[in-house]
């Protein structure tokens, strides 16, 4: 027992040197790792500030040239214009000269020709679903009020362009309803405006009002008078007169018998109960002979009447919603 436990010992402790020889080539092998990474860092940094010296020599230089070429630049700046001012004051102005008639007309005529595309431009968007290209309005409404505004624009452009030509407004507008003086003269202060502003006298609206022209009426010939001839006179004969005898007068009789009226009532069948309250009370009969009597429709309360009593017996049953009418005793 004592030998096996000698020889564990050693086994253990030969175990124990070598982990331990182990770990010290470990350490060493981290500490030259570790003295290798603090080298390249020192280096590393050596060359980064290096690099970044050099950097800074660089801009200061770069600062230094960009000073001295806008110094320089200025300089010359200051030597054209002074240069420039020192030529103008020498040299007398050239005189303007007005645009000749032709140049003012060609201008016009090229003012409506961009009119006339920005108005082909708004008509083509008046659809949104049918135009493709890059829209200038954003709805068709907008597109609708451009062509409208174009389309008077360009009428007094054109109206410019004829006078300026020496032509008279019916030249570019028809005038069927003959009207004195022409309709378009109603612009006449935009068609000045387009005159004046291309070197033109503006024109004088005549001072008539626009009624239409009389047409002439074309000469009618006299009708030939062709004579007639008188009618013959017809002889008429007179009638015989007869004599007409006298009608006998008959005597009237005069009746002295005074009218009296009765009511009759027809819908005796609808409410017979209200009725013959009703009834009872008119009647001064009892409630038996009263139901008895309403039986018996239609009704003739008893003749003798006078036209007050018969209209205001009448009222009482229509406010209660009965069909009632007045009757003459006799009838």
């Amino acid at each position: 027992m004592a030998e096996d436990f000698t020889n564990i010992n050693e086994g253990a402790y030969i175990i124990a040197e070598s982990i331990i020889e182990s770990a010290k080539i470990y350490a060493e092998t981290l500490r030259h790792a570790a003295d290798e990474i603090e080298q390249l860092f020192l280096q590393t940094k050596k060359e980064s500030i290096e690099a970044i010296r050099e950097l800074q020599a660089i801009k200061k230089q770069f600062e230094e040239q960009k000073k001295k070429y806008e110094d320089e630049l200025a300089a010359l700046n200051a030597i054209i214009r002074q240069k420039t001012e020192e030529e103008l004051q020498e040299t007398p102005a050239a005189p303007v000269t007005p645009a000749t008639p032709a140049v003012k007309y060609a201008s016009l005529l090229e003012e409506i020709r961009i009119t006339s595309e920005e108005q082909r431009q708004a008509k083509m968007e008046r659809n949104m679903k049918k135009f493709k290209g890059t829209r200038k309005y954003a709805t068709e409404r907008m597109a609708q009020i451009a062509v409208a505004r174009y389309s008077k624009e360009l009428r007094a452009m054109w109206a410019a362009l004829a006078s300026i030509h020496g032509r008279n407004f019916s030249w570019i507008e028809s005038n069927p309803k003959k009207l004195d003086p022409h309709p378009i003269y109603s612009i006449i202060d935009r068609i000045n405006e387009y005159r004046t502003k291309y070197g033109y006298a503006a024109l004088k609206a005549p001072e008539q009002s626009q009624q239409p022209k009389p047409r002439p009426q074309p000469a009618t010939r006299p009708k030939p008078q062709t004579a007639t001839r008188p009618k013959p006179q017809t002889v008429t004969r007179a009638k015989p007169q007869t004599a007409t005898r006298p009608k006998p007068q008959t005597a009237t009789r005069t009746s002295t018998i005074p009218v009296t009226y009765g009511v009759r009532i027809e819908n005796a069948s609808q409410n017979k109960l209200q009725l013959t309250k009703i009834y009872k009370e008119m009647s001064g009969l009892g409630l038996k002979e009263a139901k008895e009597t309403i039986e018996k429709a239609p009704i003739i309360i008893p003749n003798g009447l006078t036209r007050e009593e018969a209209e205001e017996i009448v009222s009482g049953f229509v406010k209660n919603g009965f069909l009632a009418s007045i009757i003459i005793a006799d009838a």
